[in-house]
């Protein structure tokens, strides 16, 4: 249509030409005057709707750059609601605790790759207010939301494997303890051999006893960070929990009788040896008194 227009510009141009040649000097003035502002408009049209076709390419690539990106991100939030969704409750153990704290963490990576496209929108959002942007701005309230939710997840998280590790921790203290208690007493429990060596038995197991106030302590913090660790465990992690402490404190019970019966068996040990010895000396005693009268 432009096309046409230009050439019957053009034929009116042609026409001009030849007819101001007939024409006196106001005719032809009046005719040139009314081409040359023909000429004027229909280049201004040109100009405009040159204008509105720049435009609208411009927005119809801004249209297709943002619903690019939208698309891009919105698959992304669809995958990682659903995610969010399907996570469990509190966990059972520290090792489940641990890789869901890492699922997170990955998944706040994530996010932070996924800004760069989120600012994007918001800022062409902004540059052009004129655009229907609600399938964006609901893209973009989602993926908030999926931060916000995330940011929380992790701080509860960590916090649920800090709490979990200090009971494992103190857990694992304190069997060992009560397993390094348990070899002494096979070590030094014993009744047989010399009386000297019953004595020393008698100061090992002494010194035993004596140590008992660490595994007790051992065993308090045990119940305390328990108590928080039950606290943020799923039914059978609690449960679990439950058990081993209850298996500790029968096991520390255990050893502290242990201890307590062998001492009291090496003193008697100790006692029977200081028996035999002062017979030695009775029996003994009339026989180097007769030796020594023999010999006055």
């Amino acid at each position: 249509m432009m096309e046409q227009g230009q050439n019957k510009l053009r034929y009116l141009q042609d026409l001009k030409e030849r007819v101001t040649h007939n024409t006196d000097s106001a005719g032809s003035l009046s005719i040139t005057k009314e081409t040359t502002d023909l000429k004027n408009d229909f280049e201004k049209l040109m100009n405009d709707v040159q204008e509105v076709k720049n435009n609208l390419s411009s927005r119809y690539d801004l249209l297709g750059d943002l619903e690019k990106s939208n698309k891009l991100l919105l698959e992304w939030v669809d995958d990682t609601e659903g995610k969010i969704k399907t996570a469990a409750g509190f966990l059972n153990d520290l090792g489940e605790k641990r890789a869901n704290l890492e699922k997170y963490k990955t998944i706040d990576k994530d996010i932070a790759s996924y800004q760069a496209t989120v600012s994007k929108l918001e800022k062409k959002i902004k540059d052009h207010p004129n655009i229907p942007n609600q399938n964006y701005a609901e893209t973009i309230e989602r993926f908030d939301a999926i931060q916000e939710k995330v940011k929380k997840m992790i701080t509860s998280l960590a916090e649920h494997v800090q709490v979990h590790e200090s009971y494992r921790d103190t857990y694992v203290d304190t069997t060992e303890f009560i397993r390094k208690v348990k070899l002494d007493l096979q070590k030094y429990g014993s009744s047989h051999g010399d009386k000297a060596q019953a004595k020393e038995k008698e100061a090992k197991l002494e010194t035993i006893i004596n140590e008992f106030s660490d595994g007790d302590n051992l065993l308090r913090n045990v119940a305390r960070y328990s108590s928080s660790a039950v606290e943020t465990s799923g039914e059978e992690g609690r449960d679990s929990i439950k058990q081993e402490e209850y298996q500790l404190r029968y096991d520390w019970d255990q050893v502290r009788n242990q201890a307590r019966a062998y001492l009291k068996t090496m003193k008697k040990t100790i006692e029977a040896w200081e028996d035999y010895e002062l017979s030695l000396i009775h029996i003994s005693e009339p026989t180097r008194r007769r030796g020594m009268a023999g010999g006055g």
